[in-house]
């Protein structure tokens, strides 16, 4: 049986291909890719299955242009939760080759953030990995399948699918 070698790569190849650092025959899988930051989306928990599916759709503009936002651990819920729209939400954390972002400092948004926050905006819609996804109450419809990643929900979910996952966490909101 043909192996690529990385012990959790479950595919019958002889390489890897890492999408974000481009590195042909990896020696890693993207979610761990040495090149790569992990960083948080969030949005609302209606558009999971979307994302799981067809990935993150970039934005056409943006405070620092077109692509993926993304935002740090320590303000994404409190963006997120201002962007949802009340029936739940949900984060994903993702490892991003920052080579293909712009970033910036966000000032403070006002009644939403306590001060200013780094933010990136992935120019280049390849270039991450999903890694993990926070769910917080809300109902997801549809499937999801991160067989690598990490599930972590909090508060009341509930599922009309089904959940392939590498962990799944229940309670908690750092993951």
């Amino acid at each position: 049986m043909p192996s690529c070698g990385i012990k959790e790569c479950k595919v019958e190849h002889w390489s890897h291909y890492c999408n974000v650092c481009d590195k042909g025959n990896s020696d890693h899988l993207p979610k761990d890719c040495p090149q790569g930051i992990s960083i948080y989306h969030g949005t609302k928990v209606s558009n999971i299955s979307s994302i799981i599916d067809n990935g993150l759709r970039p934005s056409t503009h943006g405070r620092i242009g077109s692509g993926i936002y993304f935002a740090g651990g320590d303000v994404v819920l409190d963006i997120t939760k201002h962007r949802g729209d009340g029936n739940g939400l949900v984060v994903f954390k993702c490892r991003v080759n920052p080579n293909y972002c712009r970033t910036g400092v966000h000032p403070t948004w006002t009644g939403v953030t306590k001060a200013p926050f780094n933010e990136w905006c992935l120019t280049d819609s390849t270039k991450y990995a999903l890694i993990g996804v926070l769910l917080v109450d809300g109902i997801v419809d549809g499937d999801i399948n991160i067989p690598h990643g990490t599930i972590m929900v909090t508060g009341h979910c509930k599922f009309r699918g089904n959940i392939t996952v590498g962990t799944l966490q229940v309670g908690g909101t750092e993951f």
